[in-house]
């Protein structure tokens, strides 16, 4: 018999992976409201002193890195945590309770790792792709910056201490935009699938693309966090179904819907 309380299991377990999509202490949101000073205007965002950092926002109107700052219900925006640099056209950043850091894209491919709230920075590499989106890993210590024009990914394994980088192909009908990044330095990205939906497959080097569910369309997707990167949920943009995918380094993933 189906009761109420297996109704609210289902949900607690749907809203408990929508927060794993959106990674830990990451968001990528270039629409935020702009974060000012206090009392330069009364429609901005006012900014707060350092404290506990809940994540970052990037804010592509100032090109400037935010910390969320405080906890949940009673949170901030801190100070931009990068030096004013009208190069910057992208970033991205993470948080741990100990430390935080992220990486920036330049005007001109150059991609570098910076360390808050220090702002030490490491160059990592030249000529990334400008359009690339920076996305994390939910534990952070792995990012990918994907690009639809080069057909791309670069993918940075090994942060913050040792950052190593690899280049993977994107597959073939790759739909722009839409990429999620496991802690392992693998990919889940989404192909168009011959009008019907989109396939969504593991990309990794050692494996190439491997496709695994086909949904409607896109609705967001991640890894649970850790090592293997064997776990994952993917949600269908069209019905609103989310599905947990296990086994993904297996040779039979394994599919449930929440």
């Amino acid at each position: 018999m189906y009761c109420s309380w297996n109704a609210s299991k289902t949900r607690v377990l749907g809203a408990a992976w929508l927060v794993l999509l959106t990674g830990c202490g990451i968001v990528n949101n270039t629409n935020v409201p702009r974060p000012t000073k206090a009392g330069n205007s009364a429609a901005a965002v006012p900014v707060a002193p350092d404290g506990l950092r809940l994540g970052f926002v990037w804010n592509a109107e100032s090109q400037n890195l935010y910390p969320v700052l405080g906890v949940s219900g009673s949170a901030h925006y801190g100070d931009g945590a990068l030096t004013p640099d009208p190069t910057v056209i992208a970033g991205a950043a993470t948080s741990t309770t100990s430390s935080s850091w992220g990486l920036v894209l330049h005007n001109d491919g150059k991609l570098e790792q910076w360390t808050f709230p220090s702002r030490n920075v490491t160059a990592l590499a030249q000529g990334v792709a400008i359009d690339s989106k920076i996305v994390f890993s939910p534990l952070g210590n792995s990012a990918a910056l994907v690009s639809a024009s080069s057909g791309t990914a670069v993918v940075v394994t090994g942060l913050p201490a040792k950052a190593q980088m690899a280049t993977l192909k994107l597959p073939a009908g790759f739909v722009a935009g839409e990429a999620a990044v496991s802690d392992a330095g693998s990919i889940l990205a989404g192909t168009a699938h011959g009008g019907t939906g989109i396939q969504v497959g593991v990309l990794s080097d050692t494996r190439g693309f491997d496709p695994v569910v086909t949904v409607q369309s896109w609705g967001g997707a991640g890894f649970s966090p850790g090592a293997s990167g064997d776990a994952a949920v993917i949600g269908d943009g069209a019905s609103g179904q989310l599905l947990y995918v296990s086994n993904l380094t297996g040779t039979s993933p394994v599919i449930a819907p929440l």
